[in-house]
């Protein structure tokens, strides 16, 4: 019988299409149980880097509702944070130790799933020094792992529609903080749209990065780029590990654009696109 070529995004890594935003979640958070019970297995605990958002909110429900996804080893999972908006103490807000993105992970998961308390990470959100501080203790939570193994074990962003990586920071030779896990990122026209977001070197690190692409506003940028194909498989999934440039990298843009520095070091790139950014 002839296979039918299936073009699917040029993308890095594995690319996994699904029609829907609810059949894509719904892949996604079975990836997330088989990987961290994986990790569980290997190291006794397991390392989850999470954006905030209301774009994630879909999935986050349903890792809460899908009865698979109860068997997720949350006990046994650190919670940190991809990225979150700081507001210096003299700004004249009122203290917190935590921000909004915080806020937005903790009513979708710490509230309900049961993550110690010891075991949730948020990224102080009141201190210029958040950046650093951060990326201490993640490094002090990981020492005690082997070495080589002493990384992040899943790392979750997102495409904007421009064709950026959402709250990551490029780290290009010559950076002063070139060995750091996180960055932050000062606005010099409002300090309140300051942030900490997530480095290449940590996403590089990651045992396992998924990228989440949706929505028809995706759909330009990915149809722009060169076209690939693959033969058809039953999980409609394409696993050449083939480079994408999209863009040229600016280490003056807020976000990143050149897809080989989101490709772990040693470990598994994984798209997931809905039919609306890739109608097929």
């Amino acid at each position: 019988m002839d296979e039918t070529p299936v073009v699917l995004p040029p993308l890095p890594g594995t690319v996994i299409v699904r029609p829907t935003l609810e059949d894509l979640v719904e892949e996604m958070a079975h990836d997330l149980l088989s990987h961290s019970l994986n990790c569980v297995r290997a190291f006794g605990d397991f390392h989850a880097v999470l954006p905030g958002g209301d774009s994630m909110s879909a999935l986050y429900r349903t890792l809460l509702f899908d009865p698979i996804c109860r068997g997720i080893p949350w006990r046994r999972t650190h919670l940190w944070q991809v990225s979150e908006d700081i507001t210096p103490n003299n700004a004249g807000h009122q203290e917190q130790s935590t921000g909004a993105q915080w806020a937005i992970l903790e009513e979708y998961l710490c509230e309900h799933v049961g993550i110690p308390r010891n075991q949730q990470h948020p990224i102080p959100a009141q201190s210029t020094e958040a950046a650093t501080v951060y990326a201490h203790n993640m490094q002090r939570n990981l020492e005690w792992r082997e070495k080589g193994h002493d990384r992040p074990d899943y790392v979750l962003l997102e495409l904007t529609r421009d064709g950026v990586i959402k709250d990551m920071h490029a780290q290009i030779a010559g950076d002063n903080n070139s060995a750091d896990l996180y960055h932050f990122r000062q606005s010099h026209a409002n300090q309140t749209d300051n942030q900490v977001v997530l480095t290449t070197d940590l996403v590089r690190a990651s045992r396992f990065t998924a990228i989440l692409v949706t929505g028809e506003d995706r759909a330009p940028f990915l149809q722009s780029m060169p076209e690939r194909s693959c033969l058809n498989s039953p999980t409609g999934t394409h696993n050449d590990s083939g480079h994408a440039s999209a863009k040229q990298l600016d280490p003056n843009s807020n976000q990143v654009s050149l897809f080989e520095h989101v490709e772990p070091h040693e470990g598994t790139l994984r798209w997931y696109v809905d039919h609306q950014a890739w109608p097929v």
